[in-house]
């Protein structure tokens, strides 16, 4: 997953395919998810941050009840 400016989404998504970096699979507020087919994904230009997505779950909230879905999540 990539993060970026709000705007930058698809220039983030064109330079993605244009390096041969991956599959776009989803293009969201503020970030690109895609699936890697070589690592590592390093010097995009307009991504602010690459993250490896680990694992995935349901909104967990702000209160402290979803503080166990977050380390259940977290213990996956």
């Amino acid at each position: 997953m990539a993060r970026c400016v709000h705007g930058l989404e698809p220039t983030l998504a064109a330079e993605i395919l244009r390096r041969g970096l991956g599959v776009i699979t989803h293009i969201g507020h503020r970030e690109v998810r895609f699936r890697a087919s070589r690592l590592p994904a390093l010097g995009l230009r307009t991504a602010d941050d690459v993250f490896l997505l680990a694992a995935q779950g349901p909104d967990v909230g702000a209160s402290r009840q979803g503080a166990a879905a977050l380390a259940g999540l977290a213990g996956a």
